[in-house]
């Protein structure tokens, strides 16, 4: 017997109620608006008793949203009603409610809340991988327990004044570090369900993408909540921080350069109180940037003859040559110079004008590192660092001054000039040692 054909009517239903289900979208939309409400409500009558209540239905919700998940995953094999409910769930995990920040406002109850908001997003984390049937690994669940340990302790330090003046540079330093964790120890969700097909990978790998982007979007969106509370505004730190993250990851030297003098310069001449912070970011994307295996160049291998074969014919193998070697030694250099300057102006408070005293006790050993690597490795970079920082001290220290008769001008075009035969000597030995070993 043949089952009757669905009307048009049945597979609009069945398209929008079950397979694209807005309701999931409606529930989620009325419960935060009701959230909303009730915390206008009895904020009026006692802020505790409002907390309170919000922590409850909004952990509660979210828990429903798991459990259904689960029905609906483990239990009836529906994926696409069960995929919508986890992203929800995944958009609840980022406090939209802002508990964290009420909770800063509260005292010692309120950290105490929220430490137990961080545990009970880690414990939600775990079961929504469990409703799902995901293996989320370690670094997975490390950098979501960073970025929700960001937003119960960021609003702490902010509500209590413990950061001073420097809330804006511990805010920028908490995203560049979350990016960097995210680099360093890129994060794997992968499914333990065998049954799932292709068309099934791709939209795990879809709703991956998704789930780190609303993470993303919402540590974002309390940066902008922070500074726009406590009054952080800061038109370059932003920019820097996503320049330095870019560099990190370039594959080019000269993007590497670029990304860090386009992200130190407006902050040098703009916000110069914020350079410690941008010269330790700086120093970290170097560092990070010099140990990368990138390829800039290509190299021409000839094949050996074959027996009988013309000895003017010969076969080109293109092979992919890591040239690092020719830029690590000025990016660790310039890392070098760059945590110095973070210490040296982060010590000093510097907030613009004549530069401070340098730090001896750190200056002399760096500036005997560079000139020793410079001999080490036959490199330019880290002698002319060393002979700018030396200069640079002796000049403050009034050991080295400006001449004031033709005599002491005399002298030092005397310098200059067997300084610069000097350097001459060791370019062009240099160039010729390279010149012997390239191919």
């Amino acid at each position: 017997m043949n089952r009757p054909q669905p009307t048009a009517a049945t597979r609009l239903v069945t398209r929008w109620f079950v397979q694209y289900n807005p309701l999931y979208l409606i529930s989620a939309a009325a419960v935060l608006a009701g959230l909303y409400l009730i915390s206008r409500d009895l904020s009026e009558q006692s802020g505790q008793a409002a907390d309170h209540w919000i922590s409850f239905f909004t952990e509660g919700y979210q828990f429903a949203l798991i459990a259904c998940a689960a029905l609906l995953y483990r239990r009836r094999g529906l994926r696409r009603p069960a995929l919508m409910l986890a992203l929800i769930a995944v958009a609840y995990f980022c406090d939209l409610t802002f508990e964290t920040q009420v909770a800063a406002l509260r005292g010692d109850v309120g950290l105490v809340f929220a430490l137990i908001w961080l545990a009970l997003t880690l414990v939600k984390l775990r079961a929504l991988a469990w409703a799902m049937e995901l293996r989320i690994s370690r670094s997975g669940y490390a950098l979501v327990a960073l970025g929700a340990g960001g937003l119960v302790l960021m609003p702490q330090l902010l509500a209590r004044g413990l950061l001073g003046p420097y809330g804006s540079a511990a805010v920028a330093l908490f995203a560049f570090g979350l990016g960097l964790v995210a680099q360093l120890l890129p994060p794997r969700v992968d499914s333990e369900d065998a049954a799932l097909d292709d068309w099934g990978k791709t939209v795990l790998a879809r709703a991956r993408l998704a789930s780190w982007a609303i993470l993303g979007a919402a540590v974002l969106g309390h940066m902008m909540w922070w500074s726009y509370s406590y009054k952080l505004f800061s038109p370059t730190l932003p920019l820097a921080v996503a320049g330095f993250l870019f560099a990190a990851r370039a594959q080019l030297a000269r993007s590497v350069w670029v990304l860090v003098a386009a992200s130190v310069l407006p902050v040098a001449f703009g916000e110069p109180h914020h350079l410690w912070c941008v010269s330790a970011m700086a120093a970290v994307a170097l560092l990070l940037a010099a140990r990368r295996e990138r390829v800039v160049g290509r190299r021409l291998e000839r094949s050996p003859h074959a027996e009988g074969a013309s000895p003017y014919r010969l076969e080109e193998q293109v092979h992919d040559t890591p040239l690092l070697a020719r830029h690590d030694v000025a990016m660790y250099t310039a890392a070098a110079c760059f945590a110095y300057a973070a210490l040296w102006l982060g010590l000093a408070d510097y907030a613009g004008g004549p530069l401070p005293p340098h730090l001896l006790v750190v200056a002399l050993p760096l500036v005997a590192a560079g000139l020793v690597a410079a001999l080490w490795r036959r490199a330019l970079s880290p002698a002319a660092a060393a002979i700018a920082l030396g200069l640079s001290t002796l000049y403050q220290r009034e050991l080295v001054g400006t001449p004031q008769s033709a005599f002491g001008w005399g002298v030092l075009l005397v310098f200059v000039g067997f300084a610069a035969l000097l350097c001459g000597l060791a370019v062009s030995l240099l160039v010729r040692d390279r010149g012997r070993q390239a191919p």
